[in-house]
């Protein structure tokens, strides 16, 4: 059962690739690596430098792999928790070479649906965090169900 017109797009690989692209372009706006990070943090500049707003980000390892993506009410504040203290992402902390990082999230939202309506005028994109994990398919993501995604699109 359900609308299954969200997973063919994700079947159909030039069609990923393109949401790849999108979602890598964004995520390309910012980047900071964990010495970086700990070193501003140490002089109480990681908020002023980093920025205390609302985000999505990416965390890879050294070798440049996808290990999780996540979003942050204030991205200062979460890449810390990843970086230096206890979070979800403990298993894989030492793995976290780097973050990258992207503010424009309504611009990012309009791409995918621009680039989706194309093929389906009638789907959007509602859980942003959800699509991008779907779409970049992070080592370290738990995806929920199926069933539930299908109710995000």
């Amino acid at each position: 059962g359900g609308d299954t017109r969200y997973d063919s797009e994700l079947h159909d690989k030039r069609r990923v690739m393109n949401l790849v692209r999108i979602a890598n372009k964004f995520l390309n706006d910012n980047k900071v690596d964990r010495k970086t990070y700990i070193s501003l943090a140490s002089q109480r500049l990681a908020t002023k430098e980093i920025g205390h707003q609302e985000a999505m980000y990416a965390l890879y390892d050294s070798k440049d792999s996808l290990l999780y993506i996540g979003w942050a009410r204030h991205i200062s504040q979460r890449l810390g928790a990843h970086y230096i203290s206890y979070t979800n992402t403990q298993d894989f902390k030492n793995q976290i070479a780097y973050a990258k990082y992207t503010f424009r999230l309504e611009q990012l939202r309009n791409e995918y649906n621009k680039f989706i309506q194309l093929k389906h005028p009638d789907i959007e994109v509602s859980d942003l965090e959800y699509f991008t994990i779907r779409t970049l398919n992070p080592k370290h993501n738990k995806v929920k169900s199926e069933e539930t995604m299908l109710k995000y699109i």
